[in-house]
């Protein structure tokens, strides 16, 4: 057919090379296909005529201002659109090409490049970090709302990571005397994209993820992630098998738009606590963290048929974001969780004993369902007073958890003395709760929130920021080994003030208190 123009399906496979963690060597794969299509049926009288000239502008970044490894703007640490370099914080953005190149694949692995921030070991059942010096395994957030339940978590379906150094109360109230870390989920954003990645490497690794999306209609986008992994580990008896899939929807108006997510995962591994010590004389029991055991760094220590750690996550989000004429902007985010998490361990009680090169196990389990339900609304202002700008923040957050937990120890039905030459044992465990110090309790909090924030620009080289929140929480915990209930409220004030000054651009001296 004369005078038919197209574009055919173009592809790029690319080879990436991954990281060298934990002794795995991984190789991915990725298959990107971008479909353009565009046909001009003409007439055989109009076929010399020239078409009209199509102008394809870009701005070298993305909405956020982020462009390759480069990040530079933030909503998170602020709950406004801010120049990073306006934020008196630090905050390490890891953006999407950049997870992506390194093959990052967990949180553990992504914050071995974020300084002031190192992986803790989370005792082989969850992410754990140290911030600055304190310890966390529940600052975790997904798009600024709280994800707290201890679990490893995948980034097969986030487009950033957002790492904030230093307190944060003001923002996100309780918690985060260290920092915290915000994953930023991919979105529908009317993109055609077409991603397959599969992965393989030593120790049997096996991993598929897909990346699919588009445009439904001029109003409508659509877009799925989904992931699953078969792998094992360069630790004896390690195993790790995990699943996910997180379809989105953006329904766009003229000036309102409606972001609906959801996500299924699941996450069972090998529950593995590592080498022991090795203990210190006289006191050959003590622990000595600065001397590990010198063995064979794949040697398991513990019952692997009995150490194991399982996860299955639920979480729903719908987002409404509006724009008022006036320049006013809203957003409510409402959030449903919930989870399932259940881990055993067969694991080192002791150090190893230099004189007998012996050392006892230890045995317990914990389970723990949580529900969560948060709402949090956003309102955004800019105005001035004479030569001075404001950005104007207000707002409000509510939530409700409830978790029930259940803790029992193991009892050895057989010596719990093994050799450190021959420290993986399968000697049976009985585990019961024993009414005492293990957990078997249902908690319930409700908690609200009310802050406001003021960022001011007195000219383009100093900016201020004040903000102040107050938070109400109402804890109820009902211990079922006493039948005994407790509660009580506490109300807690959290200020913020920080001051930036730019003596050129690109460069900002900041101070802040919070």
């Amino acid at each position: 057919m004369r005078g038919v123009a197209g574009t055919a399906l173009k592809g790029i496979a690319a080879c990436e090379a991954g990281l060298y963690f934990g002794r795995t060597a991984r190789l991915s794969v990725s298959y990107v296909a971008l479909m353009l299509a565009s046909a001009a049926i003409v007439s055989g009288a109009l076929a010399q005529e020239a078409l009209p000239t199509i102008d394809v502008e870009s701005t070298g970044g993305d909405k956020n201002g982020t462009v390759g490894y480069l990040a530079t703007r933030t909503s998170t640490a602020t709950k406004s659109d801010t120049p990073l370099i306006n934020v008196p914080q630090s905050v390490t953005v890891l953006t999407k090409d950049f997870i992506k190149d390194q093959n990052f694949q967990s949180i553990g692995d992504a914050i071995r490049y974020v300084p002031g921030v190192i992986p803790h070991q989370g005792e082989g059942n969850r992410d754990q970090v140290v911030i600055r010096g304190q310890n966390s395994s529940a600052d975790f957030f997904i798009n600024g709302i709280r994800d707290d339940v201890q679990y490893f978590r995948d980034l097969y379906n986030i487009q950033s990571i957002e790492v904030l150094k230093g307190p944060n109360a003001m923002i996100f109230g309780r918690g985060g005397g260290g920092g915290v870390i915000n994953r930023v989920q991919k979105e529908a954003d009317g993109a055609s994209i077409r991603e397959v990645t599969v992965q393989g490497g030593s120790f049997d690794n096996k991993r598929v993820s897909i990346d699919t999306g588009g445009a439904v209609d001029a109003n409508v986008a659509g877009r799925i992630n989904a992931v699953y992994e078969k792998s094992g580990t360069f630790r004896n008896y390690g195993d790790i098998e995990r699943y996910g899939i997180n379809p989105t929807v953006t329904i766009r108006g003229d000036d309102t738009k409606v972001k609906l997510s959801y996500e299924y995962f699941h996450d069972e591994r090998t529950a593995d606590r590592g080498i022991p010590s090795l203990g210190t004389i006289p006191a050959a029991t003590r622990f000595n963290p600065t001397v590990p055991y010198p063995t064979d760094p794949a040697t398991f220590f513990g019952n692997p048929n009995l150490s194991y750690a399982k996860v299955d996550a639920h979480i729903a989000d719908a987002v409404i974001e509006h724009d008022f004429d006036n320049g006013l902007k809203v957003k409510n985010t409402s959030r449903y969780a919930n989870y399932d998490k259940f881990y055993q361990n067969v694991f080192p009680g002791s150090a190893v004993n230099p004189l007998t090169n012996q050392l006892t196990l230890s045995a317990y389990n914990n389970g723990i369902k949580r529900q969560n339900l948060f709402n949090q609304t956003d309102w955004t202002y800019k105005t001035n007073t004479g030569p001075v700008l404001h950005t104007l923040v207000f707002g409000t957050e509510f939530g409700r958890q409830t978790s029930d937990s259940l803790r029992m120890s193991g009892t050895f039905l057989g010596s719990n003395t093994v050799s450190a030459f021959s420290p993986t044992s399968f000697v049976p465990v009985s585990f019961a709760n024993n009414g005492g110090s293990d957990a078997n309790a249902l908690s319930t909090l409700n908690l609200a929130a009310v802050y406001a924030q003021d960022q001011i620009e007195i000219t383009r080289y100093l900016q201020l920021i004040a903000g102040v929140r107050f938070d109400r929480f109402d804890l109820t915990v009902n211990n079922r080994n006493n039948n005994q209930t407790t509660s009580r409220i506490d109300n807690l004030v959290s200020p913020r003030a920080g001051v930036v000054f730019k003596p050129v651009d690109n460069v900002s001296l900041y101070g802040s208190y919070s």
